[in-house]
């Protein structure tokens, strides 16, 4: 009797082990942008200085993929849909300077964003996480870096990023128009807030 008590346990145990096993495997996870909500912002200071351009555009697209805490993926934008508030102003950005109708699209490849493991599966709030990745615009790729705060939800998950670049780097013209210059570095900001779409 006390044999097959043993055993039952002895069974218990080796079934409870392979679940832990399977559960330790299944750290990957897949958001896909295309089926939440995003943005992508940039704040671009004038001189004189005083003058702040801010530009909005659509939904970015795209994938992120995080396996054992660390994330990767590709990110892309249209650059047609960047608004100023100037129609003008607009014009003259996308037609001379971002030259659209040759580079319809930036892409943000990133190559490393982290999780501490800990909080790699469940809720978690994490700010300020630094990441790195390459960044083509116009027809130029250069590496990036910058931070992002993520918070996940459920099968939800919140990023806010930030990260910089200095125009001249892709080869594009400094912007001028109506007597204001651009500065060369621009701030860029992308928010999304997408399913998980995959577990792995």
């Amino acid at each position: 009797m006390i044999e097959r008590i043993l055993a039952f346990l002895a069974v218990i145990a080796l079934s409870g082990s392979a679940e832990a096993a399977d559960a330790a495997k299944a750290r990957g996870w897949t958001v896909s942008l295309d089926q939440g909500e995003s943005s992508i912002e940039f704040v671009a200071v004038g001189k004189p200085k005083a003058i702040k351009i801010l530009g909005k555009g659509s939904a970015a697209k795209g994938q992120l993929h995080w396996d054992q805490g660390k994330g990767s993926g590709k990110i892309s934008f249209a650059l047609d849909s960047l608004d100023t508030g100037i129609r003008l102003r607009d014009e003259h950005m996308k037609k001379r300077y971002l030259e659209t109708a040759r580079y319809p699209e930036a892409l943000l490849q990133i190559a490393s964003v982290g999780i501490p493991p800990a909080r790699a599966n469940g809720s978690f709030s994490v700010e300020k996480v630094p990441f790195t990745g390459q960044l083509t615009l116009h027809g130029v790729t250069r590496p990036v870096q910058g931070r992002a705060s993520l918070v996940r939800d459920g099968n939800d998950l919140q990023i806010d990023s930030e990260f910089e670049i200095k125009i001249t780097d892709f080869r594009i013209e400094v912007p001028s128009y109506m007597g204001i210059t651009v500065a060369n570095e621009v701030q860029v900001q992308v928010r999304s807030k997408a399913p998980i779409t995959q577990r792995h």
